[in-house]
């Protein structure tokens, strides 16, 4: 009989937090943006249940058309 070796578990990444930090842009318009698809780099972590940003990170966003 095998037995299973408990591995802890480590995210790699940044967090949306860390991330907001450094763009400036606040949590839940960075999270409204993953979900979207606008950030490059971004996945979902489904042991966390939270979103990452893996690099090379990168905003996709264009300005509106007057």
């Amino acid at each position: 009989m095998s037995r299973r070796q408990l591995v802890a578990y480590k995210p790699d990444g940044v967090s949306l937090a860390a991330f907001s930090l450094q763009t400036g842009v606040r949590v839940g318009q960075l999270a409204h943006y993953c979900r979207l698809g606008r950030i490059e780099g971004a996945r979902f972590d489904r042991v966390l249940w939270r979103w990452r940003i893996y690099p090379p990170a990168r905003l996709l966003l264009t300005g509106r058309k007057p």
